[in-house]
């Protein structure tokens, strides 16, 4: 705003040395802009500020609740799902008529999160939370989004994508193999 008011009483003045000063603002402000990038990306790895990781696919999980009443589903939120292969985990057994878990645990090898960013909530003010911009690339995707909860840029390097729509959170689900203090996480600050 401030910026608006200046320009505002330099071009009612009409002094030509102001329009002057007046045309030499943008260039001051990119020269700024330039010199901050410039800091930022000369920084030491300690004060980064994009993070680098891996995993080996994401999932874009849309979560949706379904109406006891007309059985008409609305989505109630999206979230991206870093996960990676582990080969030995706790694996719950299932019955195999019912499909339901026995309490029994097995010795096996499955994917399990690494992390979980929610982009979209009903339940959020505002609804959408965060955004992640999706590159395709040859062999790979990279996701890359702004970390909150870090304050900082993640840059993911994923093998591929998959999207998936779902009447149950699938994050909440793993914790059942991997509860989240056990999780890879990403890189942290």
């Amino acid at each position: 705003m401030f910026p608006v008011l200046i320009l505002s009483k330099l071009i009612f003045l009409k002094d030509a040395n102001v329009m002057k000063l007046a045309n030499a603002i943008p260039m001051m402000a990119l020269a700024i802009v330039v010199t901050t990038a410039l800091a930022l990306f000369a920084s030491n790895d300690k004060q980064r500020i994009v993070f680098s990781d891996s995993c080996d696919y994401v999932e874009i999980n849309h979560v949706y609740n379904t109406s006891e009443e007309t059985g008409e589903h609305t989505l109630r939120m999206t979230q991206y799902i870093w996960w990676e292969w582990r080969d030995t985990v706790l694996l719950p057994v299932l019955d195999p008529i019912t499909k339901q878990e026995t309490g029994d645990w097995k010795s096996g090898s499955d994917f399990v999160v690494r992390e979980f960013l929610v982009i979209f909530s009903n339940s959020s003010s505002p609804n959408d939370t965060n955004g992640v911009l999706l590159d395709k690339r040859k062999d790979h995707w990279i996701c890359i989004f702004w970390d909150k909860n870090d304050k900082v840029m993640r840059k993911v390097r994923c093998k591929w994508l998959a999207t998936t729509h779902t009447t149950y959170d699938v994050e909440i689900k793993n914790r059942d193999i991997v509860k989240q203090e056990r999780r890879n996480h990403f890189q942290k600050r």
